[in-house]
C-alpha cells in the first residue's frame, strides 16, 4: 500500500516538474532574444475596426537587403548601416470618416538599442518638417504631418525601430488618433514581451 502512494507522489512530482519547465519555455523573459518584429504586430481587431490586409505585397517579412528594399525602397542602405537584422511590413485596413482607409506598419530589429537609436536620429530618417514628441511610446517617439493631411509616427524601443503611416484624406484628426493607438499598442507589446 505504501509503495502505491510513493509511486503516485513520484508521478505527481514528475508531472509538476514537467509543467513548470514547460512554463519556462513559454516565458517571454526566457526567450526574449527569439522575439522577432512580427511578434509585435497587432492582430486583427487589437485596434477596433482594423484588420491585416491579405492583398499581395501588403505583408513582407525581410531578412536580407533585397527584401528590406521591398519595404523601404532606395533608402534600405541606411538600415543596413545600422545593423538591420529582420523587418516586417504589414498593411492594415479600416475606416476613417466612414471611408475605407489603410495604415502601414513597419517594425525592424536593428541588433541593439544603440543602433535603433542611431537610425532614429540619422538625418536620412529624421524629419525635415515640424514634428511633435509623442510621450509614453517607446524610448523616443515623434509624430509628424506628411503629404497634405497624412500622419507618420516613428519610434524606437530597445533594439526595435517602428514606423507607422496613414493618410488623412478622410479625416486627419481621426487618422492621427488611429496611428497613435497603433503606436501605443506596438510599444506596449514590445515592453510586455521584450522588456517585462
Amino acid at each position: 500500500m505504501r509503495g502505491i502512494y510513493i509511486k503516485r507522489i513520484f508521478s505527481l512530482c514528475l508531472i509538476l516538474v514537467s509543467l513548470s519547465t514547460q512554463g519556462c519555455k513559454d516565458n517571454p523573459t526566457e526567450n526574449k532574444e527569439n522575439l522577432e518584429p512580427i511578434d509585435f504586430l497587432p492582430v486583427n481587431y487589437d485596434i477596433e475596426g482594423w484588420t491585416k490586409s491579405l492583398a499581395e505585397n501588403d505583408y513582407i517579412y525581410a531578412t536580407s537587403s533585397k527584401q528590406l528594399e521591398q519595404i523601404v525602397g532606395a533608402d534600405y542602405d541606411i538600415y543596413v548601416k545600422y545593423k538591420f537584422q529582420k523587418g516586417v511590413k504589414q498593411i492594415y485596413e479600416g475606416k476613417i470618416g466612414g471611408a475605407d482607409e489603410t495604415l502601414e506598419v513597419r517594425i525592424f530589429d536593428q541588433l541593439s538599442m544603440e543602433y535603433s537609436q542611431d537610425l532614429y536620429h540619422d538625418k536620412k530618417i529624421a524629419p525635415t518638417t515640424t514634428y511633435s514628441i509623442l510621450p509614453n511610446t517607446g524610448d523616443e517617439a515623434r509624430i509628424q504631418r506628411i503629404i497634405e493631411s497624412g500622419t507618420l509616427i516613428d519610434f524606437y524601443y530597445d533594439k526595435f525601430y517602428v514606423w507607422i503611416s496613414i493618410s488623412g484624406r478622410w479625416g486627419e484628426t481621426e487618422a492621427r488618433a488611429v496611428a497613435r493607438v497603433f503606436a501605443i499598442e506596438i510599444s506596449d507589446k514590445i515592453r510586455q514581451l521584450y522588456n517585462p
